[in-house]
């Protein structure tokens, strides 16, 4: 789980990915989150992906990435 991950931190995909076209150890950096949808939800982080050459961003849950120490 990503609690206490922030803007900048680099993090990799957690084998609890459902985002396709991403494997587990992926890795990018959080460019903007946490946010809560819902009062009490899942956290949600917007990542830029090493893998990604346009620069984009993708939305992860805070079970779908991990600090990539």
């Amino acid at each position: 789980m990503s609690w206490g991950l922030g803007i900048g931190d680099k993090v990799r995909v957690t084998a609890r990915n459902r985002v396709k076209h991403y494997q587990p150890g992926d890795r990018g950096i959080i460019l903007s989150g946490p946010e809560v949808l819902f009062e009490g939800g899942m956290r949600y982080y917007l990542v830029s992906m090493d893998r990604d050459d346009q620069g984009g961003w993708i939305v992860f849950a805070e079970d779908e990435i991990e600090a990539d120490l």
